[in-house]
């Protein structure tokens, strides 16, 4: 492997990793808190609702 190539990878381990992991750990427990308390969708949609919506419908993103 290239140095180059190596500077690069380190690079996106050292500064995109983090920052990587930390979104997920949020989005972990954004999930487990509405499942927990039952919060209603209306106040706060989960992740995976939101996440179903986009797939199902991707423009209604767009036009609101």
């Amino acid at each position: 492997m290239s140095e180059r190539l190596r500077g690069i990878l380190r690079g996106v381990v050292v500064y995109g990793l983090p920052p990587a992991i930390a979104f997920a750990v949020v989005i972990g427990l954004w999930e487990a808190y509405i499942a927990w308390r039952d919060v209603s969708i209306l106040v706060v949609p989960a992740p995976s609702d939101v996440w179903e919506r986009f797939f199902d419908d991707p423009g209604y993103f767009w036009e609101q």
